[in-house]
């Protein structure tokens, strides 16, 4: 039995999935998020720097695609397609697992750093890292919960299910320059095996969450 997936039906049904979540993540993203941004920018814009940053990360720039994405699993999860959600299933696999996915994304970032117009620095970030918590976990529950797991339940591969969810991951960082955002998506295909391996959702979150917090600590524009 699958980590993440529980009865795989037949083509046209994993075709509606597969591009029924696509679909979701696109409207959510491109037509919600932004109306929703210009009911919410106004009060954020009040707020001082740091509690503005905690806002944004908080109640702005994922949230909605977390909630069309979470009411999406549920009824795949309800309707007996997907497994139900799990930040408990083999623990510490899960944690080792994360804190690997963490590592890998650190060490490519630190190998492309000559490319990347960064450099050394310390930067603590306090608001905004404490966004990235809850923010990490939102961008995990669309990347990882919903378009890698329909992507494998329409495909039956891991890889090519891996490879769409990290093309998408990319290509919704897209305040980071052209290489950052191939380098974004490359990590996003390692953390949906990781994800994949473990059946753990906190696993790929941990691995989101520690790579986030160890290289804005270190790394300055």
């Amino acid at each position: 039995m699958s980590t993440l997936v529980r009865e795989r039906r037949g083509a046209l049904d994993r075709v509606l999935v597969l591009f029924g979540s696509l679909a979701l993540v696109a409207v959510a993203r491109e037509e919600v998020t932004p109306l929703w941004r210009r009911c919410i920018d106004p009060w954020v814009d009040s707020l001082h720097r740091g509690p503005r940053m905690l806002a944004g990360h908080l109640i702005v720039w994922t949230l909605p695609m977390a909630i069309f994405s979470g009411i999406a699993l549920v009824f795949l999860i309800k309707t007996r397609r997907f497994q139900p959600l799990s930040i408990t299933r083999g623990g510490r696999r899960a944690v080792v697992d994360g804190l690997l996915g963490a590592l890998f994304a650190i060490v490519v970032a630190l190998l492309a750093l000559p490319l990347l117009h960064l450099r050394f620095g310390f930067a603590f970030r306090g608001w905004e890292q404490a966004g990235d918590l809850v923010s990490n976990a939102y961008e995990e529950l669309v990347a990882r919960g919903l378009v890698f797991t329909a992507a494998w339940y329409a495909l039956d591969s891991r890889m090519l299910a891996a490879l769409i969810s990290g093309l998408l991951f990319g290509l919704t960082h897209e305040q980071y320059p052209p290489l950052l955002r191939v380098l974004v998506g490359i990590t996003g295909a390692v953390w949906s095996l990781v994800y994949a391996r473990t059946g753990n959702f906190a696993a790929p979150w941990i691995a989101h969450e520690g790579a986030d917090l160890v290289l804005g600590l270190i790394l300055v524009g």
